[in-house]
């Protein structure tokens, strides 16, 4: 097998293990043609300044550094950690009065979806409103199949509670909730939703990408 066939082989991997869109291989397989053949060459090509036996050392090693960024930093990518997704999503910095945050990513097909738990206060709440241009928005609360659904409009969608995949993210204690979004449908493809307790000054999120 060539040698240059194997950081396509870790990003397929990765992608499997880490369940990106499309599929998580098809992705992994991607990344590894833009992204990890370009560094194996590079690496490659610094390999072959060195001199002697160790060049064979070196040349496993630098299959070993792109195979394990591959798989490692596609996990990191699909499923970072709940402040940096918080970071890249809500607000940057977090606001000190955010608090107890926690997350989840999902793929399915091409689609993807974050979720997020935290408590956050009332004010740096509406700055992120504000700043994000999040719009509040009417609905209606509802159970049905033994789930709990939030039924807005506009736009004409729903959030459910993630009882079986999320064990946190529920709807059932926020009844007396507002809820947010930015509707990015015709331009990104896109939903965001924050779901905010005033009273316990706990925040649900979504980002769901269609």
């Amino acid at each position: 097998m060539k040698n240059h066939n194997w950081p396509i082989i870790a990003g397929i991997v990765g992608g499997a293990i880490s369940r990106g869109p499309c599929f998580g291989s098809i992705s992994g397989a991607i990344l590894g043609v833009i992204v990890g053949i370009p560094l194996y060459y590079l690496l490659l090509f610094i390999v072959k300044k060195i001199k002697g036996k160790k060049q064979r050392f070196y040349r496993f090693a630098a299959i070993f550094i792109i195979a394990s960024t591959m798989i490692v930093g596609q996990w990191f990518l699909f499923h970072p950690p709940a402040p940096s997704l918080f970071r890249s999503k809500i607000a940057r910095p977090i606001p000190k009065s955010v608090g107890n945050i926690k997350a989840k990513s999902f793929s399915i097909g091409p689609d993807y979806a974050h979720y997020m738990k935290f408590n956050i206060g009332q004010s740096d709440l509406n700055e992120i409103l504000i700043e994000n241009n999040f719009q509040k928005t009417p609905f209606v609360f509802s159970e049905t199949d033994n789930n709990h659904v939030l039924d807005i409009s506009p736009p004409n969608h729903c959030i459910l509670s993630m009882p079986y995949k999320i064990d946190w993210f529920r709807l059932d204690d926020m009844q007396q909730c507002e809820v947010y979004v930015i509707d990015n449908l015709d331009s990104h493809g896109a939903y965001e939703y924050i779901i905010y307790d005033p009273n316990t000054q706990e925040a649900l999120y979504e980002f769901f990408k269609i």
